[in-house]
């Protein structure tokens, strides 16, 4: 009994040993990888403009402050509309109420008056009339412009083109390596992207900046993209038959 005991234990062993040895001698194979990065841009001719404007009103009283910054805003809001902009393409975002003080050496603070402070956020869809929308606000009494930037409705189909221009660009990179080196490239292992970037111009204006240096939009606006990737690398003797 004790005998067919041990048979039995040793057939067992050498079944396990026939699974685990090859095994682990394929995991000490070292992987040999290629790591490369593609890049790509795509240029495209915006059709949208998004910025903010700041509009002030100061006054001896809270309440005069806050009806002065109400007719100073309504009297842009209607210029606007007038010239043609829809009012969906117009919101506010902030509203402040501020005292202002006069401070001078070892005296208590003397309080000036009031600021009323509002944020429009405008949107331009026809960037024809960049220029001239934008002038409208400074005529109305906006005292600054900012978060300027320059768009295109479809953003997310050209993000993607540039994805792919970077994948497809590093591929290339890793062919040309393997040939270079004389040997065959295997699979992709692992691919990793860095956030996308979009340029455009600086994003901040001042009411006292002239248009011929504001007012300008962009020729175009660049989708950029880059990844990195990692491919096996097989030499010879593990080119697939």
């Amino acid at each position: 009994m004790y005998f067919k005991q041990s048979i039995f234990r040793n057939i067992i062993y050498l079944a396990v040993c026939f699974v685990i040895i090859p095994q682990l001698a394929f995991a000490t194979q070292p992987v040999r990888v290629l790591t490369v990065t593609g890049a790509a841009a795509v240029k495209v001719k915006p059709d949208q403009a998004k910025l903010t404007w700041t509009i002030e009103a100061r006054a001896d009283a809270p309440a005069s402050a806050m009806a002065a910054l109400r007719s100073k805003t309504a009297s842009l809001l209607a210029a606007l509309e007038a010239f043609g902009l829809p009012k969906e393409d117009l919101a506010s975002s902030v509203l402040s109420l501020s005292p202002n003080f006069q401070y001078i050496d070892r005296q208590p603070p003397k309080l000036l008056d009031y600021t009323a402070t509002t944020r429009l956020e405008v949107t331009i869809n026809h960037l024809p009339a960049f220029p001239e929308i934008v002038q409208i606000g400074l005529d109305l009494g906006v005292t600054a412009l900012g978060n300027l930037v320059f768009l295109t409705k479809d953003e997310a189909r050209w993000q993607s083109l540039a994805r792919q221009k970077a994948m497809k660009d590093a591929l290339v990179k890793a062919q040309d390596y393997a040939e270079a080196a004389e040997v065959k490239l295997g699979q992709l292992i692992s691919l990793s992207d860095r956030l996308p970037e979009r340029g455009g111009p600086p994003g901040f204006l001042t009411a006292q900046r002239s248009l011929s240096e504001a007012g300008i939009v962009p020729q175009d606006v660049a989708f950029r993209q880059s990844v990195i990737a990692q491919y096996e690398i097989l030499v010879k003797p593990e080119y697939p038959a």
